[in-house]
């Protein structure tokens, strides 16, 4: 809803996204990777599959409508985007536990463990491919990220992989990239991730395990 709400306001139409509370961060976070971070959101409280119909009925009147009209009846808040790091930045140090606890805190991760990405190890891994560190293989949604062969790199090295993986994981990460795959539409409410299989004499050059 928020493309289409995307586009729509390019094209100088007011707009209004109903999202259910659940998923407000899910809509900031899009909105700001599609370069809009202002997109205008209405509000449904708690979410309609889990309310009594004569509770989503007031939600809706009372807090939702009111959100709608505004959104389509003045301009949106002034657009704020978050200042990040660098590509190359340092932005942690400390032992393994400290930087998952920090991972963590700052939600960088998914809860599981994470192999600190030290410059070391992340030039380990560049040294196993023929590009460029800063190059770019392509944008990917929501977020508007680009995807670097040093992106790769680094969350290569945070997923545990070998540094032999690289030209695997490149590979991977143009495919990702390739607009004809359309990463962004793989997200579902629980989840989703990619299904990726290796297959053929590079599987046992590498030692996948396999069996």
């Amino acid at each position: 809803m928020l493309r289409a709400s995307n586009a729509v306001e390019a094209a100088g139409i007011p707009s209004s996204s109903l999202t259910c509370e659940g998923f407000l961060n899910q809509a900031t976070t899009t909105a700001a990777g599609l370069g809009r971070p202002n997109l205008p959101v209405a509000l449904v409280p708690g979410h309609v599959d889990t309310q009594e119909l004569s509770v989503l009925e007031r939600n809706v009147r009372e807090v939702t409508v009111p959100a709608v009209i505004a959104n389509l009846t003045a301009l949106p808040g002034e657009a704020k985007r978050p200042e990040e790091p660098g590509r190359h930045e340092i932005v942690a140090s400390g032992s393994f536990e400290e930087i998952n606890a920090r991972f963590l805190a700052e939600r960088w991760s998914d809860g599981l463990p994470i192999v600190p990405p030290t410059q070391t190890a992340i030039k380990a891994f560049l040294a196993h491919t023929i590009f460029d560190a800063d190059k770019v293989l392509g944008v990917v949604l929501p977020d508007n990220r680009e995807v670097t062969v040093w992106s790769i790199a680094v969350n290569g090295v945070m997923a545990g992989c070998r540094p032999e993986y690289m030209p695997v994981l490149v590979a991977l990460g143009r495919c990702m990239a390739d607009p004809v795959y359309g990463v962004e539409h793989s997200g579902n409410t629980p989840g989703a991730d990619t299904l990726i299989t290796v297959n053929g004499p590079i599987a046992a050059e590498l030692g996948f395990n396999c069996e």
